[in-house]
């Protein structure tokens, strides 16, 4: 029983994380501010939707904290206990990878951001600007994928009580249920901008891809969660 919770911790979490890409994503939808702006105040519902959406991610979030410290410190206490080495360098990679991050925003934050004709806010990225963009894009995608893959991997080969992986359930089960919210509050969100603000939609598709991603999220976790809940079987003689 002990190693299925774990493992359904570990599926949620990934799936909080896909989840939290989308959810940060349609949070773009904002973007040109006038414009977002002028639709809510028509249609104030919008804003709503956008703010229940938010409410949802932030008590998932808040969620993972609270079951994910616990855990984190029991993985960190054991391999510095143990000397696990690789344990600690599985956990180092999310601090390395953001080290990475932030050095590469220090070092393209000016030339990331030039224009051509250089001055004119209207006017578009130079190529050069572009290159950096996608590239920091590309290396954020790999700093999330990476460092998912090295904490779930360190939690899967740690080991834990029976009574702190059971704890993890209550805050697993939150994160599951703020990931199906803020599933159907982004459908929601779609809907009323295609009906009542198609301005805001941005490139077409985009909605429908952020609404994939989350319906995938929240397969998962709801999967891992009925299969973290599911009581042993008893044996029989």
């Amino acid at each position: 029983m002990a190693s299925r919770i774990r493992t359904s911790a570990v599926a949620i979490f990934c799936a909080f994380i896909v989840y939290s890409a989308a959810w940060l994503a349609v949070r773009f939808v904002r973007d040109p501010l006038p414009a977002w702006d002028s639709a809510v105040q028509r249609h104030p519902e919008i804003n709503t939707a956008l703010t229940s959406l938010d409410s949802a991610g932030i008590i998932a979030l808040l969620a993972i904290v609270i079951g994910g410290v616990p855990i984190l410190y029991v993985v960190l206490r054991n391999a510095l206990r143990d000397r696990r080495w690789k344990l600690l360098g599985l956990l180092a990679i999310p601090l390395l990878a953001l080290a990475v991050l932030v050095i590469y925003s220090l070092l393209a934050v000016g030339t990331s951001t030039q224009r051509n004709p250089q001055g004119t806010s209207a006017a578009p990225f130079t190529t050069l600007a572009l290159v950096l963009q996608i590239g920091f894009f590309l290396l954020l995608l790999a700093a999330i994928m990476g460092s998912t893959t090295a904490v779930a991997l360190a939690v899967k080969r740690s080991h834990f009580s029976d009574r702190l992986l059971r704890f993890t359930l209550i805050p697993a089960a939150i994160v599951a249920l703020g990931i199906v919210a803020g599933l159907i509050t982004t459908i929601i969100l779609s809907i009323l901008i295609i009906t009542e603000a198609p301005q805001l939609q941005g490139s077409p598709g985009n909605l429908e891809i952020v609404m994939s991603f989350m319906t995938v999220a929240a397969v998962i976790a709801i999967t891992a969660l009925l299969r973290g809940m599911r009581p042993p079987r008893q044996q029989t003689e």
